[in-house]
């Protein structure tokens, strides 16, 4: 929908407020309770919410989501890079304290 004498981003926020369904609280929890639900094969479950709520953002013209070009890690050789990632290794394995039964979802940089 046109509204004349509004900026682009004034009409994308009302027709994204549109968009958002607002539910009793009573019914919310009636919907969380009937979430679909799927298993997979190790036996954790997944749901999926029934209301999908879409929020307001920046146009890509208003806010750069573009990597900065001069940052460090863009400049790294491959054995500074080796090196950083030989050093999270042993700090994750030796120094950093993990759950014993979480460690198994600790990251190692191969």
């Amino acid at each position: 929908m046109y509204i004349p004498n509004q900026s682009r981003f004034q009409q994308e926020k009302k027709q994204s407020r549109d968009l958002v369904v607002q539910r009793p609280v009573h019914q919310q929890e009636k919907d969380k309770k009937q979430q679909k639900k799927s298993t997979n094969s190790s036996g954790q479950t997944l749901r999926f919410a029934k209301v999908v709520a879409v929020r307001e953002t920046y146009s890509a013209q208003e806010y750069d989501r573009s990597s900065d070009p001069e940052a460090v890690c863009v400049h790294l050789s491959a054995t500074l890079a080796q090196y950083i990632k030989e050093e999270l290794n042993t700090y994750k394995l030796q120094e950093m304290k993990v759950h014993e039964h979480s460690r198994v979802h600790t990251h190692f940089f191969l």
